[in-house]
């Protein structure tokens, strides 16, 4: 079959304007049946999906495709010399036209992908997948286009294979007949006339969106590591030459910015305040970090250059200048602007400097405070000015203070906004750590005593998380700083009146907080709600019952009581003792039988018995004030708990006179003799003077519970500092002597599993077994780190030889208390350790003078000793041990 030759587009149009006999014009009649003809062209025609590129057999798999523009019956009559266009096969779809890019576009793009082509390179990554082709109609009606089409240059062939007769997009009308055309042809691509074949292939979209996919990504890494270097670079530089606490500063504000769910925390001023940390001009960033920790206030220009030097003898004028401009365009720095008060300049003049205005103003003063205290009462005299002018009263206060600024000079503070700023980023950063290190700027001095290790901490970075698994958005973040700063107010202050209406505020913002909120908070981890502003009001709440009490507002008392009681989320550890102290007010109120009724219901909680111990000696005095014999009962039988009771722990008296402290507070001190020297001793160290010299024990010590914590801390170490799977949180900062969760019962949940296969294993172990665990971690831990155990007061032979007289199933039994609960029984104790290393024999001892009474869990920690047999008992000391009932007297 012979293939239909193109047209030339001037020979094309030449025969539009010419009389041709091929073209004639139609008549009426045939007008009609031509767009029969074209509306069934049309409605045939099919737009092929980009996705699938028409079949193309086997012979015209490398013909090249392009616009026919003749018509079926101008096959025949067209010169042999056109350029050919492969037709697809009867199965291939008709591709519609529609709008492209503009031209320089497309240029771009066959630019690139001839090159690409043309240089063998296996990826293609041209910025575009597919060129859309130009709507070129006919009469108005016809399209002669692919809808989109993948275009590229192939290297010429010689042979090409035989083309179909027609092209899916031939007209069907038999009216058009036009002669031969030149070597010119018509482009859909570029909408003109080439002189070069244009030639189609298979669909290469997914190709090319898999590179462009490449191609986007190598950027984005290219240009992410282009930045991170700029960055570090930009870090370095700002360090460059500083001392290690503005680096510190520097590294804190750098490891936030780039950790994007921590950055995004921080309100927009501090962030920009904080991101234009590294453009200061140097050693700008060392007289911010300096004021920040130093107290605050105003501080005369001779102080911040001496600041600006550090280690320098002198620093120029210039420079302090140029720093000083540098950190108040920056926002750092404030000046004086004539606002500062009386007690401003006092404080910044030093007692030369007061005597010397006082001198001026004839003021007798002997000393500073002499000074500020005639100073002050010369302000409030009338000027003598008022006697000219009647209008209006004066005073000497204006002349005092331009006296004082005049003597003090220029002076400068840390801007409001950067102190702000820097605390919002400490807490941030070191969230996990004791928040009094804060507070009172400890911090700088542990980052310090970190870096040259003289205090070390046993968490290992890879354990860490960050503040960002407590709050998720900036407004949690500042909700909780604002109930921070309220509960240091409110403890902080003096006025009664004042708590009163902090009260009154933080109860009502409990009560209207919104059910979303008050479930987002009680969703957080139990170690983590002390993150949260709602635990803070409960604190305050918690506190301000004895205010109230003392302002005698009871009701609200009572109604906080028992919102207290009542949720069962926030400190639930204090349960107990808010159900006492809500009966303790009914009873004062003469309400006692809801007073009964209240230590009734907490009776029947589901507290554990060690808490409901707190309520225990209320209830026996609210059971002989009770009218209703059977709430009376019940409450008796609540109360009269045998283990709880001090008389039924062994005690022993010791008669010795105290000496005469009736006008001076503190403990209770015992003169003796030893080795015939005088020697005055506090009751713990003569109770430890009497057990050794009477030759039971040959060792003894008052360590309180610091033995049984460091026992427990070398047993459990490898479980205690353990990040247990799906418990976010546990680990903040490296700066943690703690797990968060260990005092709470989470800590018990979260490892159940290995703490009881430890304990089991303990109880199983030989001394020596158990001397090897221990003896491993003592060895292997720093001697400076921060842990719970207790170097400074203890050695390696003490602890040995205790847990060798306790020996495997009593230090299983000392542990299993501390991991259960460890909040609750770290404290508590006994006060002496006492051993004997040839018998093994050992013994804890709880020491009480005259006038000391046991609180509950030091009676609790005895019954749990006396439970498991290991010896304990009381020693009382004083001249009248024997008078209170509570005792026992053998």
């Amino acid at each position: 079959m012979s293939r239909p030759r193109q047209l030339s587009l001037d020979a094309y149009f030449k025969s539009k304007s010419s009389n041709s006999p091929y073209i004639s014009k139609p008549s009426k009649m045939n007008t009609d049946e031509v767009k029969v003809t074209k509306k069934r062209s049309l409605s045939l025609i099919k737009s092929v999906t980009p996705s699938k590129s028409p079949k193309v057999s086997v012979h015209d798999k490398n013909d090249r495709d392009v616009i026919n523009l003749c018509s079926d019956d101008e096959e025949n009559c067209s010169e042999p010399s056109g350029t050919v266009v492969p037709q697809k096969d009867e199965e291939s779809k008709s591709i519609s036209v529609c709008k492209t890019p503009t031209a320089n576009d497309v240029k771009t793009e066959v630019e690139d992908s001839v090159l690409a082509l043309l240089c063998d390179i296996e990826n293609i990554c041209s910025p575009k997948n597919e060129v859309e082709s130009p709507r070129k109609t006919t009469d108005g009606n016809e399209s002669d286009s692919s809808q989109k089409t993948v275009i590229y240059f192939s290297p010429k062939q010689e042979n090409l294979s035989q083309t179909p007769t027609k092209t899916p997009l031939t007209p069907s009308s038999s009216k058009f007949r036009s002669p031969q055309s030149g070597n010119k042809y018509f482009s859909p691509n570029k909408k003109r006339a080439v002189y070069k074949k244009i030639s189609v292939r298979k669909d290469l979209t997914q190709q090319l969106a898999q590179c462009d996919n490449n191609q986007s990504t190598c950027y984005n890494q290219n240009l992410a590591k282009c930045e991170d270097k700029k960055d570090h670079e930009l870090f370095n530089d700002a360090c460059l030459g500083l001392d290690d606490k503005t680096i510190f500063l520097l590294s804190i504000v750098n490891e936030c910015i780039n950790n994007h769910a921590l950055w995004c925390l921080l309100d927009e001023e501090s962030q920009n305040l904080l991101s234009r940390c590294f453009h200061v001009i140097k050693p700008g960033m060392r007289l911010v970090c300096r004021l920040y920790w130093h107290k605050e206030g105003w501080y005369k220009r001779e102080k911040i250059r001496m600041i600006l030097a550090g280690k320098e003898e002198t620093i120029d004028d210039s420079t302090v200048i140029g720093v000083l401009q540098s950190l108040q365009e920056n926002g750092f720095l404030c000046t004086d602007g004539h606002n500062l008060t009386f007690e401003d300049y006092t404080a910044l003049l030093s007692a030369e400097e007061l005597k010397e205005i006082c001198k001026m103003l004839k003021l007798k003063i002997s000393s500073k405070q002499g000074a500020i205290e005639a100073l002050k009462n010369f302000s409030k005299e009338k000027s003598i000015a008022n006697f000219f002018n009647t209008s209006k009263t004066n005073n000497n206060s204006a002349r005092i203070l331009k006296i004082m600024s005049s003597k003090v000079g220029p002076c400068y503070k840390l801007s409001d906004a950067a102190r702000r700023a820097i605390y919002k980023l400490y807490i941030l950063m070191y969230l996990g750590i004791n928040y009094n290190v804060i507070k009172e700027k400890n911090l700088e001095l542990i980052l310090l005593y970190d870096k040259i290790n003289r205090e070390t901490y046993p968490v290992e970075d890879e354990m860490l998380d960050d503040a960002s698994v407590v709050f998720k958005e900036k407004d949690e973040f500042e909700s909780y700083l604002n109930a921070v700063e309220i509960y240091e107010a409110f403890q902080e202050e003096a006025d009664l009146e004042k708590k009163v209406q902090t009260i009154t505020h933080i109860f009502g913002a409990y009560m209207n907080t919104s059910e979303n909120e008050m479930l987002r908070q009680k969703s957080v981890p139990e170690w983590l709600r002390r993150y949260t502003p709602l635990n803070l009001y409960i604190k305050i709440l918690e506190a301000g019952i004895q205010d109230l009490k003392k302002k005698k507002d009871y009701s609200l008392a009572l109604e906080i009581l028992q919102m207290l009681i009542s949720q069962d989320t926030f400190r639930q550890h204090k349960k107990s003792e808010w159900y006492a102290e809500k009966a303790l007010v009914l009873q004062k109120n003469g309400q006692t039988e809801e007073a009964a009724e209240i230590l009734l219901e907490g009776f029947k909680s589901d507290l554990s018995e060690e808490a409901k111990d707190a309520m225990r000696p209320r209830a026996k005095i609210i059971a002989k004030q009770t009218v209703n014999q059977e709430m009376k009962t019940e409450l008796v039988d609540y109360a009269n708990k045998e283990e709880i009771l001090e008389k039924n722990l062994r005690g022993v008296h010791i008669y010795k006179q105290p000496m005469d402290r009736t006008h001076q507070k503190g403990k209770l001190k015992f003169e003796t003799r030893i080795s015939g020297e005088r020697t005055v001793q506090d009751v713990e160290e003569y109770c430890l003077s009497e057990y050794l010299s009477s030759g039971e024990f040959t060792n003894g010590m008052h360590w309180e519970g610091r033995i049984v914590t460091t026992m427990f801390f070398l047993l459990f170490w490898d479980i205690i500092y353990w990040k247990p799977p799906d418990c976010l949180g546990v680990f903040l900062t490296r700066f943690q002597k703690f797990p968060l969760d260990l005092f709470c019962k989470s800590f018990y949940e979260n490892r159940r599993d290995a703490i009881e296969a430890r304990l089991s294993f303990i109880e199983r172990c030989t001394v020596d077994e158990v001397l090897r665990i221990m003896q491993s971690k003592w060895c292997t831990r720093p001697e400076t780190e921060h842990s719970g155990i207790s170097r400074d007061s203890m050695s390696w032979e003490q602890v040995s030889a205790v847990a060798s007289c306790l020996q495997g199933r009593a230090l299983a039994a000392l542990c299993r208390r501390l991991a259960r609960d460890y909040r609750y029984s770290h404290s508590g104790f006994p006060d002496l350790t006492l051993w004997n290393t040839s018998t093994n024999k050992i013994r804890f001892v709880e020491v009480k003078s005259d006038t000391d009474r046991p609180s509950m869990k030091q009676i609790q920690w005895m019954h749990y000793l006396q439970q498991n047999d290991i010896d304990t008992e009381f020693c009382y000391v004083g001249v009248h041990t024997t008078r209170c009932k509570a005792r026992s007297t053998s």
